[in-house]
């Protein structure tokens, strides 16, 4: 996990929609993403096809919103931590599926959950106020990033190419991100209420995959025509967590 500490203000979004935002708070993202091997300790004989994630080091392909989430607190449930601190709760029959709740104190609790798009999007940049992580030049992103024309249309092992500045690999490419955020035209920095998960509403991915232009892994590229039941081949996520000291 590689720890941030409060960022504050920064810009977000590409030359026609950017905007200053602000993270008050500390937190850790994960370096890599997740992969089919930490994924299968969680769910024992869960599907991957090999076509697209050949060996147990790629990152974890068709996985839905709700799975990302349960794994989150499983996670968190591994450490040990007091379930009052875990990010999700399961809905009525207990399942992570609709009806499954994000808490409004969900920030400020210390389990494990999906990034934020703000501090997704913070981390992806390291600083840059350019396209890529690394600057502008599309040139250069084959060194950081696996996209259709070097991927060989697969998931390749996590970390294999060169970290932003912050030590984060594979924020462009390889395969889509999970945020938590629901889709909002205006990317909103925190939660202040309560959200029960509905399958109707987008959530949001980023970053891009392996079978992505470079348009559509840079910084501020988000994708949102997808529902939490959706299992893409191209839908993986990484994990951070709130840094409270």
């Amino acid at each position: 996990m590689v720890v941030i500490t409060k960022p504050g203000e920064f810009l977000i979004g590409d030359n026609d929609s950017k905007r200053q935002v602000r993270i008050d708070w500390d937190f850790a993202i994960a370096s890599k993403e997740v992969t089919v091997d930490q994924f299968s300790q969680f769910k024992k004989g869960f599907n991957v096809d090999k076509t697209y994630a050949p060996t147990g080091d790629c990152p974890i392909i068709s996985v839905s919103w709700y799975d990302a989430v349960e794994y989150c607190n499983w996670l968190s449930e591994q450490e040990g931590l007091p379930k009052e601190q875990w990010c999700y709760e399961p809905n009525k029959d207990d399942l992570y599926t609709e009806g499954m709740t994000i808490p409004a104190d969900c920030i400020h609790r210390t389990g494990y959950r999906l990034p934020t798009e703000v501090e997704w999007e913070y981390a992806c940049r390291a600083d840059a106020a350019t396209d890529f992580s690394f600057g502008d030049s599309e040139e250069v992103l084959g060194k950081y990033g696996w996209i259709v024309s070097n991927a060989d249309s697969q998931s390749h092992p996590v970390g294999t190419l060169k970290a932003n500045d912050l030590g984060l690999f594979d924020m462009h490419g390889n395969v889509y991100e999970w945020c938590q955020n629901k889709y909002n035209p205006a990317v909103k920095v925190d939660q202040e209420d309560a959200e029960t998960i509905n399958d109707n509403d987008s959530r949001v991915l980023r970053g891009g995959s392996f079978n992505g232009l470079p348009h559509f892994v840079q910084c501020a590229y988000r994708d949102n025509l997808v529902a939490p039941t959706d299992k893409y081949l191209f839908n993986g996520f990484r994990v951070a967590r709130t840094n409270l000291k």
